[in-house]
């Protein structure tokens, strides 16, 4: 995914990830997916000299009528 952002910042202990809003049902139908990588994902970040991969998905649960 083209407009994520990952930033480590190793003083303040912290991993900040940044994904651009998607917002789609799930395949399942149970969720309302807002962001994901879409599975693994590589990136340009790196930790104790070797690459990082993330995968990360934020959903709420669709509403049931």
């Amino acid at each position: 995914m083209a407009d994520t952002n990952v930033k480590i910042d190793t003083k303040a202990g912290t991993v900040t990830i940044t994904l651009p809003i998607d917002e789609r049902t799930s395949k399942s139908g149970k969720n309302t997916l807002i962001a994901t990588t879409g599975g693994g994902l590589r990136t340009d970040a790196s930790y104790k000299g070797k690459q990082v991969s993330i995968n990360v998905s934020a959903y709420v649960p669709v509403d049931q009528a």
